[in-house]
């Protein structure tokens, strides 16, 4: 029997396919993990942060103007949770391109 697409799960090369930036974004947090922690070569991990950070630049003084005062382990969280949004929209916007 046929089972229907959205019963199987995506291959790692069609979740790719589908949500470049968003795997984009999982890259930096894993290149900033790694700065954070002194693993690999940091000349590289700071340019891959850098490079592919774009979404977490861009919120980064949001959470400070909505709470101020806020800690910081909370405030790395919602810049982390906010830093999504920006990649998102950009894999939106991708799909609208592709299928057009």
């Amino acid at each position: 029997m046929m089972r229907s697409r959205t019963s199987s799960s995506q291959s790692i090369s069609e979740l790719i396919r589908e949500n470049p930036f968003l795997c984009a974004a999982f890259l930096a947090l894993i290149a900033l993990a790694a700065l954070e922690s002194d693993v690999g070569s940091p000349g590289f991990m700071s340019l891959m942060w850098t490079v592919l950070g774009f979404g977490f630049y861009i919120v980064s003084s949001l959470p400070e103007r909505l709470m101020p005062g806020i800690s910081g382990w909370i405030h790395l969280a919602m810049i982390g949770a906010l830093g999504l949004i920006p990649y998102l929209i950009a894999d939106m916007v991708w799909r609208r391109l592709r299928n057009r």
